[in-house]
């Protein structure tokens, strides 16, 4: 440590010591990588742009509320659950390699 420049110390010190941390918090998160935020597309969101500007949210929200059709929009929630978990022990699994994983 003593004559190593700054980058040095960054690279070879600071990141190896925050990796397990780091991969713990991606793992936490690589559940919700398929909710875009559904409050600020849906307020911007007119018939005119469902084409370019829809997503599942607000197309399971249209589908399941507005026109009642619950068991489509029941199917797409669980085919996202399943996407979710199926990343999730995707990562979790090259993770542990690194004996770092969550389970």
């Amino acid at each position: 440590m003593h004559g190593a420049s700054r980058w040095k110390q960054t690279v070879y010190i600071t990141l190896p010591s925050m990796a397990p941390t780091i991969l713990v918090l991606f793992l936490l998160n690589i559940g919700n990588f398929l909710e875009l935020g559904f409050d600020q597309i849906y307020n911007l969101l007119t018939p005119m742009t469902y084409s370019v500007g829809d997503i599942i949210e607000t197309y399971v929200y249209r589908a399941g509320v507005l026109q009642g059709q619950y068991s489509v929009t029941t199917a797409i929630g669980l085919f996202q659950s399943v996407i979710g978990f199926i990343l999730l022990w995707i990562f979790n699994h090259l993770a542990r390699k690194s004996e770092q994983g969550l389970w």
